[in-house]
């Protein structure tokens, strides 16, 4: 199961879903994929079984995660090729998800009892930085990942 769609990372990259002049879906999915995969090795890593994960909030932060690293690494891809990336700049969203892979080997006590959804999460600070584009599932995900929002 990915944790985001291809049309997320557009949306993070772009602003919008428009396929002119952009990558496949496909192209999309395989970042996508590689990302979660280093994501899963992480939850892994500190004695979380990815596919247990049920919580909604935790599936958020999981999903604005999967999506800050896609969105990062596909858009740094297309500026090295010449590409204009109107959203959000991928290094920003590269940054945040490389801070939130670090910070849940060093948070280890803290993200198990939260993404196991073992743990009360409503009562966080919600985030003054988003992409733009803010679900309802995102909205509970920043309440808990704003830490890492700088």
């Amino acid at each position: 199961m990915a944790y985001c769609t291809s049309d997320d990372v557009r949306i993070a990259i772009y602003g919008e879903v428009n396929d002119v002049d952009k990558p496949t879906a496909a192209q999309i999915t395989a970042i996508i994929v590689d990302i979660d995969n280093e994501i899963n090795m992480h939850l892994q890593m500190i004695g979380i079984t990815p596919s247990l994960i049920t919580n909604t909030a935790a599936l958020g932060i999981l999903k604005k995660f999967s999506k800050y690293g896609s969105a990062g690494t596909m858009g740094m891809t297309l500026q090295s090729l010449g590409a204009l990336v109107t959203g959000v700049q991928p290094d920003w969203y590269y940054e945040k998800y490389q801070m939130f892979l670090e910070d849940l080997l060093v948070n280890k006590g803290y993200w198990t009892i939260a993404l196991t959804g073992t743990a009360n999460i409503g009562g966080c600070i919600a985030s003054d930085v988003t992409d733009g584009v803010t679900t309802t599932t995102e909205a509970d995900a920043n309440k808990l990942g704003n830490s890492l929002l700088g």
